[in-house]
């Protein structure tokens, strides 16, 4: 029987929610412990776990901006290293399919991204 010795590494973060009254504050506590340990280690996958934003808010909301600049800043870094990155859609009352904002990373060869909505396998 042949033995295998797989090293994955990955990083999940969930329960992000943009839009909550200190999304300043907590954009940028994800700018110096996630970002900064994205460009520090090297990440099989990156996974962010649902509820990325905490309720319906409006792309000229500032909330939104941050939100579109932290995953901008994340794919970046993400696509030089060659690092997987998905996102779970979550709750209802949270992500509101909003997160497909973010689609587009996903139709360019650039990124391995990809919006999960449902439980599947992959390589």
């Amino acid at each position: 029987m042949e033995e295998f010795n797989v090293n994955i590494k990955g990083l999940v973060i969930g329960d992000i929610h943009f839009g909550i009254d200190e999304s300043e504050r907590l954009y940028e506590e994800l700018n110096k412990l996630v970002i900064q340990d994205i460009r520090d280690n090297d990440y099989n996958y990156i996974i962010l776990n649902g509820d990325t934003f905490d309720k319906k808010i409006t792309l000229n909301e500032h909330a939104a901006v941050l939100a579109i600049t932290f995953m901008s800043t994340m794919m970046e870094i993400s696509a030089q290293k060659k690092t997987k990155v998905r996102i779970l859609q979550g709750t209802k009352t949270h992500d509101l399919n909003q997160i497909q904002i973010f689609a587009h990373y996903s139709r360019d060869p650039k990124y391995n991204f990809d919006i999960i909505t449902k439980v599947k396998e992959e390589e």
